[in-house]
Parts: structure tokens; C-alpha cells; sequence
């Protein structure tokens, strides 16, 4: 098992898709991060080409409620991008008789005898690959895929990858493609718009698109449409704007009793004062301007609150492990990410619960920690 296996195993799931019927919509669900969106543009252009139609839905966490609606839904072929790989059981229990394709890097579940998975997890590669990379792997074995490799290396900026041999082998082809060149520690793309230069800024706009709601419009722009590119400036512009109220409300409410500093901790709970979808930002923020251990930020979307984990210092830390941890205890909710950055999603009538359970689980880490 290894690198090379993975990649046998992405021609493997190229060819499985090949044979699939022409006929019909495929539904192509993505993360909403810019990763994700990435992703999302890379299937979309390689549908294209290949004269699939298709559908694209962008989620902030994958959970029964998606599921539930794509299973009522005529599509034979349903691919995941991004996500899916925590959420295999309900998958295989829900989508049953539909062609399915997970094409993720975050941690598996378990494998799923009745969907086609890609993941380099799988196949114990031990090198970081973002979604984008995966997907275009997997696209450029069905077709010529080049002109998106710039893409794909946008999406691997987002979730901050940046080195191994899969990242290497695209960045070369959009090296050669004349589509990027080397700019210090990363790559600038040579001909996009003031705002997208390099790789990396791409990314930020991406994530704010997403973070809006408005991931098709990212796509757009990943997929070069001029008026897209513009509409996704003005989504960071927004977004920029709704950082900097999130950042002062935090500013203005660090005494009052919706701050929970504890033992190397802290936890905010905004309620409706902040975006759900800005509480992932917010906590990165403070955790890497302030060194206060774990940070847990808490935000509503929807009929939802959502939380995001992040922690400054400790880079030992597992806090997908964490946030599981405390959603188990809690009884309800969904969870998932990456060892470096975690969230949730919880019923609004369940946070005092979950502050209660936080509380007690960060209080014992940071306990251990001062300990060791």
C-alpha cells in the first residue's frame, strides 16, 4: 500500500465511472470551503467534457438531512467531493441503488462495499491531499484535465497543503501548461484578475463565496467566467466586512458570560450575533493572534448551531478527536474535519448542553497538558 497503489486505485474508480450510463443527471455535492468549491469545479468541467449534465450542491457539513433529500432524488450517479468519507454508514444505508463516488482526504469511517471511494487514507499514503488534488487526479484519468490544475492547486492552498509527489506531479502540469509560475514558497497564477494573483489569495475568495453560501459562484470563477470572478470579489469584500463585525463583537463581549475562558481554553457562543458560517474563521483568528489554548466558537445557521474547534500552541492535538468526544457524550448532533481543525453542527436547543460537556472535556485537556 502506498502512493502508487492510490494511484492505481484512482484509474480503478476513473474506469468504473466511464462505464456508467451517459444518460441522466449526475449530482455532484461538495464542501463549501474552497477546497471543496475547487473540487467542485474540477468534476464540473470534466462532466462537461465528457457531455454529462449535472447538478452541483454545496454543503457546509454532510449529514442525514442532505441524504435524505438526494435519495428522493432521480439521480443514478451521485459524487461526493470533499466530503462524505466521515459519513459512509449513512450513505450506504441511504443511497442505496444509486452509482456512488466519494472523492475525499478526511478520515474514513469505514469503507463502503457499495460506493466507489477514493481516498489516499485508504491506501495509507501518508502524505496531505486535499480534495481538488484527488479530483483532479481522478478527472485527468477520464480526460484531459490540465487547463484545471491551477485549480486544483487553489483548493490544496485552502486547506494550507503544499508539498508530496501528488502535489508535485500537478503542479507540473500547470507549470508546463504555462498556467502558473513559481513565486517564492507557492505558485501565482500568470493570468488572473487583480484580487486572485497567486494561488493562495484565489483560495481566500473561494472560502468567502463559500462561506456566503454562494459556492456556485466560486465555481464560476474557478471555471474562468469573467462575471462570476467579479460577483466572487464582492463575495470577499462581503465576507471581509463580516469578519471584522465578528471580530469586534468578540472584542466588545470578552466579560460577559457568552466568553468561557477556562484551564487553556475558551469557548464563544455567539448565538445569532455571528454567522455559523464565520464562526471556522473567527476561531482561527483568535487562536493564532492569542494564546489561549483551545478555542471553540459557536455560531447559529439555520435551524442550526454550528462549532468549530481550533487550538494555538499545541499542534499535537487531535480535536476532530475531541469534538467526537464531546458529541458522543452529548447524545445528538454531527461532527467531522481534520485533526487541525474540527466542527459540529447541533440542534440550537442542545448548546447549554454542549457548553456543559465542552467545559468538562477541554478543562481535563488542558489539565493533562499543564501536567505534561
Amino acid at each position: 500500500m502506498g502512493y502508487e497503489e492510490f494511484i492505481k486505485g484512482v484509474g480503478k474508480a476513473a474506469e468504473e465511472f466511464c462505464e456508467y450510463s451517459r444518460e441522466g443527471m449526475a449530482r455532484v455535492i461538495a464542501h463549501f470551503d474552497a477546497d471543496g468549491i475547487s473540487s467542485a469545479a474540477i468534476l464540473a468541467r470534466m462532466l462537461s467534457k465528457e457531455g454529462r449534465m449535472f447538478k452541483l450542491s454545496f454543503v457546509s457539513q454532510l449529514n442525514k438531512k442532505n441524504l435524505e433529500i438526494i435519495s428522493r432524488e432521480r439521480h443514478e450517479i451521485v459524487m461526493f467531493a470533499d466530503v462524505g468519507a466521515g459519513n459512509i454508514s449513512d450513505i450506504e444505508s441511504m443511497l442505496k441503488g444509486k452509482k456512488v463516488i466519494i472523492l475525499d482526504h478526511h478520515i474514513c469511517q469505514k469503507k463502503d462495499a457499495n460506493a466507489t471511494h477514493v481516498n489516499p487514507m485508504l491506501f495509507g499514503v501518508e502524505e496531505k491531499m486535499s480534495g481538488s488534488m484527488i479530483c483532479y487526479l481522478f478527472a485527468s484519468s477520464i480526460c484531459d484535465m490540465r487547463e484545471m490544475s491551477g485549480i486544483a492547486l487553489a483548493g490544496a492552498a485552502g486547506d494550507g497543503y503544499g508539498e508530496g509527489k501528488a502535489y508535485e506531479r500537478i503542479a507540473e502540469d500547470a507549470v508546463s501548461e504555462g498556467i502558473v509560475e513559481k513565486a517564492e514558497n507557492s505558485y501565482k497564477f500568470k493570468n488572473q484578475d487583480e484580487g486572485m494573483k497567486d494561488i493562495k489569495s484565489f483560495a481566500t475568495v473561494l472560502n468567502a463565496c463559500g462561506r456566503l453560501n454562494k459556492g456556485a459562484i466560486g465555481a464560476g470563477a474557478c471555471l474562468g467566467d469573467k462575471g462570476m470572478k467579479e460577483k466572487a470579489m464582492e463575495c470577499y469584500d462581503e465576507y471581509k466586512a463580516g469578519i471584522r463585525k465578528a471580530k469586534q463583537w468578540f472584542e466588545d463581549n470578552k466579560d460577559n458570560n457568552n466568553i468561557i475562558k477556562g484551564i487553556n481554553y475558551l469557548i464563544i457562543n455567539a448565538k445569532d450575533k455571528i454567522p455559523g458560517n464565520i464562526t471556522g474563521t473567527l476561531a482561527s483568528i483568535i487562536s493564532k493572534s492569542d494564546n489561549c489554548g483551545y478555542v471553540l466558537s459557536m455560531g447559529r445557521l439555520d435551524e442550526s448551531t454550528k462549532i468549530s474547534l481550533r487550538v494555538s500552541g499545541n499542534k499535537d492535538a487531535d480535536l476532530r478527536e475531541i469534538i467526537r468526544e464531546i458529541i458522543v457524550k452529548l447524545g445528538e448532533g454531527e461532527f467531522g474535519g481534520h485533526k487541525d481543525a474540527a466542527g459540529a453542527l447541533i440542534p440550537i436547543s442542545r448548546e447549554s448542553g454542549f457548553i456543559s460537556i465542552a467545559k468538562e472535556v477541554l478543562e481535563k485537556k488542558g489539565m493533562e497538558e499543564m501536567v505534561s
